[in-house]
């Protein structure tokens, strides 16, 4: 099927302003948290009574049912006989500072070139540079789109830049944005380039959607081992989802899409899977692969065994760690706005989690923690002790969490700060992990330089 770009209408009284609540200023694009009313009523309780007690009560956490069970049980190969649980050595990595140590102001993305020496560095302002592992080699400002992007929200900007699965063919990047001027939307395109100079007459718009707010834009692109494209959106923002549009099928706010690009160009943007999971039901939009997500800022994809990670940012109570295979779950519903993790949302008691995925892990957002950035699962060569680990951190706390990805029922583990030996970072700001093409792993964070994990020297 031939997709179009699609401009979904605004549901009644939702308008295009800011966000209502608490929106912090300085979070991680995509990270708006809120505060809860009930949250602030049980820690007034609290103090009044002077007795111990959480903003997570414990009668909101439920059994799965069968059928979420089944969605989110570890793949085949952990179904072998038991063997003991993973752990993981603190001391066998640490982190260095990459590219020269060249400090950046608001990173959100990193894309490997297939020249095996540099790379591209995506900046929320709409900047891309150029990089190189060559430390006497500055950063070159390979191409802008400044004039093109909105920065009028904090979470909004460019968001996520990927090569295209045919890069060294077709020389195609593509980007995904918060559009300037106009109503609010977001959109995907792509353009060419040719020595890594960008030719902008040949960008193209694949897709676009209007955000009734501005934050919950989502913004990872991804693509699988079939080539096709899966991009993570938001809810549609502010506090609550309260246009309830995580469980409404009848738009792709709070979804992964998922496109066939191979023949795109203005005439046909885009094609349908054949496989996408609701091509059968005429009220669902072709392209939904997956639904009932709040705000998957950061989702990767592992080439060897088509799984799906995915981070979605949850609101009070719960941040999830969600995996999927790409070739059997379409169709998954992971839950918001019934659930928020493995908690019941709205309604906050007896909800019904009928046939939804309850994530592999959650957690709360105290101590620190204030949004989940998923990252890879660890492929390289370097570091042996971590392969078929899959990493995840927080905007806020910064620490490494490390759980077996081939089976995670055992949990994660912290393990150490991402700040480079001797050194602590107050306020750490990850925002994206990325992979070279030896699949050695990067850390961007806000107002730093990009670290690379290492093997520990003094070990």
């Amino acid at each position: 099927m031939v997709g179009t770009t699609s401009y979904p209408l605004l549901k009644e009284g939702a308008g295009g302003g800011p966000p209502q609540g608490g929106e912090r200023s300085q979070g991680v694009p995509g990270h708006a948290r809120y505060p809860s009313l009930t949250a602030l009523f049980l820690a007034i309780l609290c103090l009044a009574i002077l007795t111990s007690c959480t903003n997570e009560p414990a009668a909101l956490t439920i059994t799965p049912t069968s059928d979420a069970a089944a969605r989110v049980s570890p793949p085949p190969t952990a179904a072998l006989p038991p063997t003991p649980a993973r752990t993981f050595d603190r001391y066998d990595f640490q982190f260095v500072e990459a590219f020269g140590g060249h400090v950046w102001e608001r990173p959100i993305d990193i894309a490997f070139l297939p020249d095996g020496e540099s790379a591209l560095v995506a900046e929320q302002i709409g900047q891309v540079h150029r990089v190189f592992f060559d430390a006497r080699r500055d950063p070159i400002l390979t191409f802008s789109i400044r004039e093109r992007v909105s920065r009028n929200s904090n979470e909004e900007g460019l968001l996520s830049l990927a090569l295209d699965p045919k890069f060294e063919e077709n020389g195609r990047i593509w980007m995904y944005y918060s559009v300037q001027g106009g109503i609010r939307r977001t959109r995907l395109s792509w353009f060419t380039v040719d020595e890594y100079i960008a030719d902008w007459t040949s960008e193209h718009h694949v897709y676009e959607l209007i955000q009734p707010y501005g934050n919950h834009n989502g913004g990872k692109i991804l693509f699988d081992n079939n080539g096709y494209l899966y991009l993570g959106l938001g809810d549609g923002g502010s506090l609550g989802d309260p246009q309830s549009n995580g469980q409404d099928l009848s738009n792709v706010y709070g979804t992964i899409i998922r496109l066939d690009i191979s023949q795109s160009s203005d005439e046909e943007p885009y094609r349908i899977p054949p496989d996408n999971p609701f091509l059968d039901d005429p009220d669902i939009p072709d392209e939904i692969w997956a639904y009932g997500l709040r705000n998957p800022w950061r989702m990767t994809f592992d080439p060897e065994t088509d799984l799906l990670w995915i981070g979605d940012v949850g609101q009070s109570y719960r941040d999830e760690i969600n995996v999927v295979n790409t070739l059997t779950d379409g169709g998954t519903n992971f839950g918001w706005s019934t659930m928020e993790g493995t908690a019941c949302f709205r309604p906050r008691r007896d909800c019904n989690q009928t046939g939804m995925a309850l994530p592999i892990e959650d957690y709360p957002p105290r101590s620190g923690h204030c949004s989940v950035i998923a990252g890879p699962v660890y492929r390289g060569s370097a570091i042996p002790s971590l392969n078929n680990a899959f990493l995840y951190s927080d905007h806020c706390k910064g620490e490494i969490r490390i759980m077996d990805a081939t089976n995670w029922t055992a949990g994660s583990t912290a393990l150490k700060p991402i700040a480079p030996e001797n050194t602590q970072y107050d306020e750490p700001g990850i925002t994206s992990f990325g992979t070279d093409l030896n699949g050695e792993i990067y850390i961007l964070r806000f107002n730093g330089p990009i670290l690379k994990m290492v093997p520990h020297q003094n070990k």
